[in-house]
């Protein structure tokens, strides 16, 4: 996504979303906490994800982790469209905003199901064992720990299958760049030459 932002497009966080899903005095909080306990509440009355995370991370847990994705998912996806409005609204009033890509970054997007109200899916993808290498890292889990939120996300091969781009992220970093900068220029003269109507429907959509 840095890509991205550096060619002037909008980026949305469906993680900063999330955080916003779990604050206190919104809905999902009181359901978070009726589901999972008041256990989960950490001392500064916000949810303690780490606590939370370790009730509901793991093939063994699945119930548990659809019942947490149930109340936060359909969440983020309404905040989300919320922004890409915003945005809209902004390109269609301000002649200096110019940008008429809005892009939505998730680590769950297909999952959740908010692919349906986007025009495109770009599928960034790495072998598992790098994939749990970088988890490891990022978050200072032990390998097991790192293996079991690998196992709880669908497969790079069914991630591809909703793909409109896909691109490998264990190429060298100027490769990668390079992929997603011509997609994005291809895209804009799409745009440019079909207007929106050239994106719709555009992206498939396999059964999960």
């Amino acid at each position: 996504m840095k890509v991205l932002k550096n060619l002037g497009v909008p980026v949305i966080d469906a993680d900063l979303l999330g955080h916003k899903a779990y604050e206190p005095g919104t809905p999902s909080f009181a359901k978070i906490v009726g589901a999972f306990g008041k256990e989960v509440v950490g001392e500064n009355g916000k949810i303690n994800r780490a606590v939370l995370g370790g009730k509901v991370f793991g093939s063994q847990n699945v119930p548990q982790m659809k019942k947490l994705t149930d109340i936060v998912w359909p969440c983020i996806g309404e905040l989300a469209k919320t922004e890409i409005l915003e945005y809209e609204k902004k390109f269609q009033s301000q002649s200096d905003f110019k940008v008429p890509v809005i892009a939505l970054e998730g680590a769950v997007l297909i999952e959740a199901g908010w692919y349906q109200f986007l025009d495109e899916v770009w599928v960034t993808y790495v072998p598992p064992e790098v994939a749990q290498s970088r988890i490891m890292q990022r978050n200072g889990l032990p390998p097991e720990e790192a293996s079991k939120r690998i196992a709880s996300q669908i497969s790079n091969e069914t991630r591809l299958q909703y793909a409109s781009f896909s691109v490998n992220t264990n190429w060298e970093i100027e490769k990668t760049n390079q992929k997603v900068t011509e997609h994005y220029q291809t895209l804009l003269s799409r745009l440019n030459q079909q207007g929106i109507q050239a994106l719709r429907n555009q992206i498939p959509r396999p059964k999960l």
